[in-house]
């Protein structure tokens, strides 16, 4: 069976949204808070109603970020704590691709059986995961800090002078 989409908001996303719309920064609303405001559990049944009204005012409205505080609820990020959310994306990337290439090395039982074509992406791809895996580490992170930090107070820094960084960071 196909799900279609639905063309409206449903009154519950709505209701969810206008009251996590009212929290100031660092302030938090509580699950059984806004399960009681639409009559069903936000953590099970209604899960979907708060995803859709976190994801409608993150996506349409700047200096808007949402965590969770786990079995508590839905937490206004400040400013600072934002930032946050970018490191901790970088963490389980990296542990996901720690573990995926692992997987790959281990799955792949006589490499000199695979065509030419798959030899060369086998070797693409663990080539590819084992950098972004190098520039992600606590280590190399600093180093590009340190060797950015003067560039990173004036301006975004170029695409460019980022590689830059890297290649000196993990060369």
């Amino acid at each position: 069976m196909i799900k279609k989409a639905i063309p409206e908001l449903s009154i519950d996303a709505q209701m969810l949204e206008k009251r996590i719309f009212k929290l100031k920064h660092n302030e938090i609303v509580e699950y059984k808070e806004l399960s009681k405001l639409i009559g069903r559990n936000v953590q099970k049944e209604a899960r979907g109603y708060l995803v859709t009204a976190r994801k409608r005012i993150e996506n349409n409205f700047e200096g808007w970020a949402l965590g969770t505080i786990p079995n508590v609820g839905v937490k206004r990020m400040t400013d600072e704590s934002a930032i946050g959310i970018a490191t901790e994306a970088r963490m389980k990337t990296t542990r996901a691709l720690k573990k995926a290439r692992k997987r790959v090395v281990r799955g792949v039982s006589d490499y000199e059986e695979l065509s030419p074509d798959k030899q060369r992406e086998y070797n693409t791809e663990l080539t590819h995961t084992g950098i972004m895996i190098s520039i992600s580490n606590p280590k190399a992170v600093k180093k590009i800090e340190a060797i950015l930090d003067n560039s990173l107070v004036e301006s975004p820094v170029p695409t460019a002078k980022c590689l830059e960084a890297i290649k000196k960071a993990i060369g």
